[in-house]
């Protein structure tokens, strides 16, 4: 790994440790038989409603790739750099598309 490929990979550790924290720390839960987004934290429990026909299958994705997970996993690409698990870390961080804004459209190149 280059020092530019480093710098690239830590870089990209460090935009995911901040989408992390600066997540939400949610639960799923349902409301009036529909699943929602419940912040505890806050004083009145906030929510986000999910509806539509995927919305149990990203209700059950967001369940488990929450504010705790993704801590986690910034801990094993930190761990996984210089390893032989580095490949695998960088096609993680690839995938995740941390270079790219959600709420804009692509870019046709």
């Amino acid at each position: 790994m280059t020092w530019q490929q480093a710098a690239q990979y830590d870089a990209q550790v460090d935009l995911l440790r901040k989408l992390a924290n600066t997540s939400a720390r949610f639960n799923v839960r349902e409301m009036d038989g529909q699943p929602v987004l419940v912040d505890d934290r806050l004083p009145n429990g906030e929510c986000v409603r999910v509806d539509g026909p995927a919305a149990p299958d990203l209700m059950r994705h967001l369940f488990h790739l929450n504010y705790y997970a993704l801590l986690s996993i910034v801990g094993l690409l930190e761990a996984a750099r210089g390893t032989k698990a580095q490949s695998n870390a960088v096609e993680l961080l690839k995938r995740l598309k941390l270079d790219q804004d959600p709420l804009q459209p692509p870019t046709s190149q």
